[in-house]
């Protein structure tokens, strides 16, 4: 028994609060709620006039199509997990000691029942709702089981999967902003940067593993100059957000301001990740780039006045 195990196997009524704790690890608890969140947020908002909130939430498709994302999404950490056991060993081993407490078979049954219960529900909305959320569902293990390992693909799948849940909102409520896709676009170049600043975190187990991530495929130094140019790039979008929410009375002073907190973020990655060997930095870098996209979830109901 390892000594990580040794430590588990010591701790008063194991059986139920590690498989408690291991079971919201595997599934990601704090990622769905924050998509739930944002899906609210986004529908009171951004689709809906937000002095009518209590009409909005009083929807029942909505809530479907919400629970349907949650417990779809909550499926993908699942059977990534699942395909990610042994290079979650390398890269992060105690949390892998604490997941690896519930049994593969049970949590294989918790994918199949969540994904076939969030389609289902998905289908009580609607055919067209059932169809778009099951390709969701299956690009989900699609991107868990074979894109994830190709180079730089599996960056852009990643990005789009998380983008799924709200162009699904989108296709609900039949609009189309230029200003929310914008704002999308915004977003989304976020979610890529974070993505592949997790390569960076996590070089080592994707090099055992043979996973053809960008720093494993091209190397470190290629990696990082390319992250330095999607930093470039970064700043430029934020630079233009911002220039835009200054050309009319339609985007609040929060909304500049959360554009002005991305170009000092993308700026730290361009400056002060000067060598691919400050892994730690890598880890900090991503943390930034997660409370960016969670403000950029917060800042949802100030973006129109």
């Amino acid at each position: 028994m390892s000594v990580v195990g040794k430590i588990l196997s010591g701790i008063p009524l194991r059986s139920k609060v590690i498989s408690a704790v291991a079971f919201l690890l595997q599934l990601r608890w704090q990622n769905v709620a924050a998509i739930v969140v944002s899906q609210y947020i986004a529908a009171v908002f951004l689709f809906n006039d937000s002095e009518n909130w209590r009409h909005t939430l009083t929807d029942f498709k909505l809530h479907g199509l919400i629970f349907s994302v949650a417990l779809l999404t909550a499926g993908g950490y699942i059977i990534n997990n699942f395909y990610d056991k042994e290079k979650d060993r390398i890269n992060r081993p105690i949390r892998t000691a604490i997941e690896s407490s519930i049994p593969k078979a049970r949590m294989l049954y918790t994918y199949f029942s969540v994904s076939i219960l969030g389609s289902l529900i998905a289908l009580s909305v609607s055919f067209r709702a059932f169809v778009y959320y099951s390709v969701y569902a299956f690009l989900l293990w699609a991107y868990s089981h074979k894109f994830k390992k190709i180079t730089l693909l599996g960056n852009l799948i990643a990005t789009f999967l998380v983008v799924i849940p709200f162009f699904g909102l989108l296709l609900y409520y039949r609009e189309a902003n230029p200003l929310v896709f914008y704002y999308g676009f915004f977003y989304s170049w976020m979610l890529f940067m974070k993505e592949s600043v997790k390569d960076l975190r996590f070089f080592r187990g994707d090099v055992i593993m043979e996973y053809q991530t960008v720093p494993v495929a091209l190397g470190l130094s290629k990696a990082v100059k390319m992250l330095r140019a999607y930093a470039v790039v970064g700043i430029l979008i934020a630079l233009g957000f911002w220039f835009v929410t200054f050309q009319g009375n339609s985007f609040s002073q929060y909304a500049q301001i959360f554009a002005l907190l991305s170009i000092v973020a993308y700026s730290y990655i361009l400056f002060f990740f000067r060598t691919p060997k400050r892994f730690r930095r890598a880890a900090y870098m991503h943390l930034v780039l997660r409370g960016g996209l969670i403000s950029g979830i917060l800042l949802l109901p100030f973006l129109f006045e």
